[in-house]
């Protein structure tokens, strides 16, 4: 097997762990909002909150996960850009050649 073959399939692998973990992770989160929308009567009670009150935990978990849905996708992006521009940068898979500083965009 040839190294290009190796990375390709070392690439095709981290990319099946990464969309397994995100889909538990997706997962997760429904559990999560579905559990309180059938715990809402028992943490009512529990916590001695109104309907009102309720309303306003819920609303206030809702606008949690709408912010998060937009800004980790954000950073996330951040960080894997910055550290695929260091990567493809600083870690040179040939020597690098006097031709190859000159193709570089500016």
């Amino acid at each position: 097997m040839s190294a290009t073959a190796k990375g390709s399939a070392r690439l095709r692998a981290i990319q099946y762990g990464v969309v397994a973990q995100l889909s538990v992770i997706g997962m997760i989160n429904y559990l999560d909002r579905a559990t309180l929308a059938i715990a809402n009567p028992l943490v009512r009670q529990d916590m001695g909150l109104s309907v009102a009150q309720m309303l306003w935990l819920s609303c206030a978990m809702f606008f949690g996960q709408l912010s998060g849905s937009f800004t980790v996708p954000l950073i996330a992006g951040a960080v894997i850009s910055t550290i695929g521009a260091a990567i493809y940068w600083f870690v040179p898979k040939r020597p690098i050649t006097v031709n190859d500083l000159a193709e570089q965009p500016r």
